[in-house]
C-alpha cells in the first residue's frame, strides 16, 4: 500500500526513537502522539509487525513535532469492496468532526477516535484478528458517537445563548423607543403650555 510518510534515515533506522520522543504542547497533537505510539508498540512487540509498527511510529513522530497527521484514507489500503463504503463512510465522519473546535477533553477523544479508526483500518487489512478488528471498530464508534453527541449539544447551546442575546437586544431596543416615546411627548406637551401655564388644545 502506499504510505502517507516516508520515513527520513535518521527516524526510523531503530524502533527505539520513540525513546527520545518530544511531548508537544498541543493537547491534541499531543494525545495522537501518544496513542500512536503505544499502537506502534503493541504492533512491533505483540504482532511482529514490523512495517507497519514503524509506519505508525513515524505518524507518532510527527504529530510530537507539531505536524497535523490526518487520518488513513481506506482507498490507500487493500480493503475488501464489501467493506471498503462502510471506512469511507467512517473516514468522512472523523474528517468532518476533525474540521470543528472542541474543548480540550473532547480534543483528548477526538485523537483517539482518530488513532483507533486507523487501528480499525490497519486490523481490517490484515482480516484475520477478528478480536483485534472488533475492538479497534468498538473503541472507534464509541469516540465518534461521544464526540458527534458533544459537538450537537454544544451546538444546541450555542443556538440557546445566541437567542437569548437575541432577545436581550430586542428588549433594549424596545426600551429604548419607549423612553424616546415618552421624552417627546414630554416636550410636545411643554411646547403646547400658553403663557398662563395651561396646555393649548393642538389643532
Amino acid at each position: 500500500k502506499p504510505y502517507a510518510f516516508k520515513a527520513r534515515p535518521w527516524e526510523l533506522t531503530s524502533f527505539d526513537t520513540l525513546k527520545s520522543i518530544q511531548t508537544n504542547t498541543d493537547i491534541f497533537l499531543n494525545t495522537l502522539s501518544i496513542e500512536y505510539q503505544l499502537f506502534a508498540r503493541y504492533e512491533m512487540n505483540k504482532m511482529n509487525d514490523q512495517k507497519d509498527a514503524q509506519y505508525f511510529a513515524l505518524k507518532a513522530i510527527k504529530a510530537s513535532q507539531g505536524e497535523l497527521i490526518k487520518p488513513e484514507d481506506p482507498n490507500n489500503w487493500d480493503i475488501h469492496k464489501t467493506k471498503l463504503k462502510k471506512f469511507n463512510s467512517a473516514y468522512n465522519q472523523l474528517m468532518k468532526l476533525l474540521s470543528y473546535e472542541f474543548l480540550d477533553k473532547d480534543k483528548i477523544i477526538l485523537a483517539k477516535a482518530q488513532v483507533s479508526y486507523d487501528c480499525w483500518l490497519e486490523q481490517q487489512e490484515e482480516n484475520w484478528q477478528i478480536e483485534h478488528i472488533r475492538k479497534c471498530k468498538n473503541d472507534f464508534y464509541n469516540n465518534l458517537n461521544y464526540l458527534k453527541k458533544n459537538l450537537e449539544s454544544q451546538i444546541t447551546t450555542k443556538k440557546q445563548e445566541e437567542s437569548i442575546n437575541h432577545k436581550t437586544i430586542k428588549s433594549l431596543e424596545t426600551s429604548k423607543d419607549i423612553e424616546e416615546k415618552n421624552g417627546n411627548t414630554l416636550v410636545k406637551k411643554s411646547n403646547n403650555k400658553g403663557s398662563n401655564g395651561i396646555v393649548n388644545k393642538i389643532k
